[in-house]
C-alpha cells in the first residue's frame, strides 16, 4: 500500500494478502493489536473514518511465482487446503450450486486432510505440535463469519450419479428380485450373521440399505437402534413403505456415503455391497473414513462384497453374472447382472479394486483388524436343493464377507 494516502481513504475495507511476507500491509499491521492466534482476522481502526480487516493476517503462499518467505515443506498443508478449495469451487460451479454467496471450506474435508497431514508428519518422524483440540481450533478459525456451509461436493460426482441413477431406475425390480433370491437367503444371510455375532442391545447402521431388507433383519437380531442410509431416493421410498407396514422403529436417511457425516456413533456398521460402487480411489478412501467416523471406539464394520480375486463370474445356474469389459485395472467397471424369476436381467455397475487397495483404504481410516471370510451355506439351503447344488458357488467364492474393527 506504499504511496497510498490512507488519510484520504474512508469507510470499512477488507484486505487479503497475496504475498508470503505481508509486505503489502507491513505498515498497517504495525497499527493492529498484537495476537497469538495466527488464523485470526486482524481488525483495527486506522483513523476515525477508516476501519480495516486484514483476513488471516496475510498468506504464506505467493501468487506471482516469486520465492515464498516460508520453506515449502512448512506450508504443504496450506498448498493442500488451496487445492481442496479449488476442487470444491470447481464442483460448485459444475453442479450449478453457486448463488453468489460466500461459502466456507467444507469442514469434513478439512478434518480429513488435516488428520492425514499429521499422520504423514508422524510417519516421517517430524515434530507435530498439533493436538486434536488444536486441529479443531484451526478448522474453527478457517470458517469465514457469515459464510454459508458449502455442500459436500468436492469429490467427483460420477459415483453417486451412476449408482443413484441406476438404482432409482431399477428400484422396484431389484427389490422384488432380491427378496426372492436363493443365494441371499441361503448364503448371504447365514454368512453375514455368522460374523455379526450377538448384536442384542447394539446400535447399528445399515449403509447402502436399499429397500431396508438388511435393516429389518438386523432389527430382528436384537439391535436396539437401526439406521438405514442410501443414495437412491426410490429405494428409500420402498424402505419407508415397508417400515409403515411393520413399524419396526427403523430410521431411513438419504446420504452419500463417500462423505456422509453421521449425527451419532454406532457399535456396528453393516453393508451388503457398498465399497464396490467407488470408481475413484479418493472416493473409496473417503467412504472408508466416513464408515470409521460413524463407529464408536472399538466398533466394527462388516460387509458383503465381491471378491477382488474373482472379479468375473458366469453364474447362470444361480441367476447371476459379473463381467469386466475393459480389462482388470484398478477402478475398471464391472457389469453385474441378476436374472429374476422370469429370466429378465437387472444390471448395475460396480468397480474393481484389489484387496491391497481395500485394506490400505480401511487402515488409513483407522481400522486395525481386517479379515476376509468365505461364504457358507445354511443347513436349510443344503436341504432345499439336491446334493452339491451350491458347490460351485461356494468353491468360486465370488462373494465374500469382509470384517473390520477399530
Amino acid at each position: 500500500l506504499r504511496g497510498i494516502a490512507m488519510e484520504r481513504v474512508a469507510g470499512h475495507k477488507t484486505l487479503v494478502s497475496a504475498s508470503s511476507a505481508d509486505v503489502e500491509f507491513y505498515s498497517l499491521l504495525k497499527l493492529a493489536p498484537a495476537t497469538d492466534k495466527p488464523f485470526d482476522t486482524r481488525s483495527f481502526s486506522v483513523h476515525e473514518g477508516l476501519t480495516i480487516d486484514i483476513l488471516n493476517g496475510g498468506y504464506p503462499v505467493n501468487f506471482d511465482r516469486t520465492k515464498n518467505a516460508t520453506p515449502d515443506n512448512d506450508i504443504v498443508l496450506t498448498y493442500s487446503l488451496m487445492y481442496l478449495a479449488t476442487m470444491q469451487a470447481v464442483e460448485l460451479l459444475s453442479t450449478n450450486q453457486v448463488e453468489g454467496k460466500m461459502y466456507n471450506l467444507e469442514r469434513t474435508s478439512q478434518k480429513h486432510l488435516l488428520e492425514k497431514w499429521v499422520e504423514l508428519k508422524v510417519k516421517a518422524g517430524e515434530p507435530v505440535d498439533l493436538t486434536p483440540e488444536k486441529q479443531a481450533e484451526i478448522i474453527q478459525y478457517s470458517t469465514i463469519e457469515n459464510g454459508e456451509e458449502a455442500p459436500n461436493v468436492w469429490i467427483e460426482q460420477t459415483i453417486p450419479a451412476q449408482a443413484q441413477k441406476e438404482y432409482n431406475e431399477i428400484a422396484s425390480a431389484y427389490h422384488t428380485d432380491a427378496t426372492q433370491r436363493d443365494d441371499r437367503k441361503y448364503l448371504f444371510v447365514p454368512s453375514a450373521l455368522s460374523h455379526l455375532g450377538d448384536i442384542t442391545g447394539k446400535t447399528v447402521a445399515d449403509y447402502a440399505t436399499g429397500s431396508g431388507y438388511w435393516a429389518r433383519l438386523l432389527k430382528k437380531q436384537g439391535a436396539t437402534r437401526v439406521v438405514g442410509v442410501d443414495i437412491s431416493e426410490e429405494m428409500l421410498k420402498i424402505a419407508q413403505v415397508e417400515e409403515q407396514k411393520f413399524s419396526e422403529g427403523i430410521e431411513y436417511v438419504w446420504g452419500d456415503l463417500r462423505n456422509y457425516t453421521s449425527a451419532e456413533k454406532f457399535d456396528l456398521v453393516f453393508a451388503a455391497f457398498l465399497l464396490n460402487y467407488n470408481d475413484e480411489r479418493s472416493a473409496l478412501f473417503a467412504m472408508c473414513q466416513s464408515i470409521s467416523d460413524s463407529l464408536t471406539p472399538g466398533g466394527r464394520f462388516v460387509t458383503l462384497t465381491p471378491n477382488p480375486d474373482k472379479p468375473e463370474y458366469d453364474g447362470s445356474k444361480y441367476k447371476y453374472s459379473a463381467e469386466m469389459l475393459h480389462g482388470k485395472a484398478e477402478g475398471d467397471p464391472i457389469t453385474f447382472t441378476n436374472f429374476d424369476n422370469h429370466n429378465q436381467p437387472i444390471s448395475f455397475t460396480n468397480y474393481y479394486w484389489s484387496k491391497a487397495t481395500y485394506e490400505e483404504a480401511l487402515r488409513s481410516a483407522g481400522f486395525t483388524s481386517i479379515v476376509w471370510h468365505p461364504l457358507i451355506v445354511s443347513e436349510e439351503g443344503k436341504q432345499c436343493f439336491e446334493a452339491g447344488y451350491w458347490d460351485e458357488y461356494v468353491q468360486d467364492q465370488h462373494i465374500i464377507v469382509l470384517e473390520c474393527s477399530k
